[in-house]
């Protein structure tokens, strides 16, 4: 009998368990829901994609500068291509456009403002970024260290670039081993690149990583040394 009972009790006992893992809450569930309303899709491959498109490669920069001065043309056609040209090239030329609006220029300052509202017009709500950045953690798909480390400088806020930062650490090493990108970055020219590198290096590694992110305390950036 008591063995019976036994039985029944453990039965019951794992029954119950798996009711309560099947109603924990999916954690990449708010963060779908969120990007799919902004019509984006989900999957590792197009989350890779939406940063990329985020980001300015440097060989595109000077093209890009180019256009903003094109705004002050004085030709209307010129003008008005490079108001098209820089509003299709998105929230990345945006950093270039805050630059033109103190342009001695009027007709660059006023066309520069211009394009910046039609590209947040058109952009998605600021928490977006953030939610692919932890649906790309979650995810964790080959070139995602890369993908985010080239993004990292044009990050739309604080709260994506702590996102980043966290997939950063949480993909720190990579068979054991430092992350090829992340080591490659601490000498990276731009001092954002380097100190989420080292700051990841150092949370997410152990002695060795930490090691390789010390030297970061003797970097020209103070900002960088403190992180």
């Amino acid at each position: 009998m008591r063995c019976r009972i036994g039985f029944i009790g453990l039965t019951l006992l794992l029954a119950w368990s798996a009711g309560s893992f099947a109603q924990l809450p999916d954690p990449t569930a708010a963060d779908e829901k969120l990007l799919q309303a902004a019509k984006l899709k989900t999957d590792a491959a197009s989350l890779l994609e939406f940063f990329r498109q985020r980001t300015m490669p440097n060989n595109e920069r000077e093209k890009y500068r180019t256009y903003v001065k094109q705004l002050g043309s004085d030709v209307f056609r010129l003008r008005e291509q490079a108001m098209n040209e820089l509003v299709k090239r998105g929230v990345v030329v945006v950093e270039l456009l805050r630059e033109a609006l103190r342009d001695a220029d009027l007709e660059v300052a006023r066309r520069a403002e211009r394009c910046i509202q039609r590209i947040q017009e058109k952009d998605v709500g600021g928490e977006v970024p953030a939610a692919a950045a932890r649906l790309l953690a979650w995810h964790k798909p080959a070139g995602a260290v890369e993908t985010m480390l080239a993004y990292f400088p044009f990050a739309d806020n604080e709260q994506t670039a702590d996102e980043a930062r966290n997939l950063f650490a949480s993909l720190a090493l990579k068979d054991g081993k430092p992350h090829p990108a992340l080591t490659t970055a601490l000498q990276d020219k731009l001092p954002a690149r380097r100190g989420a590198a080292g700051e990841a290096l150092a949370k997410g590694g152990g002695p060795a990583e930490r090691a390789l992110a010390k030297k970061l305390l003797y970097d020209a950036d103070s900002l960088e040394r403190l992180r």
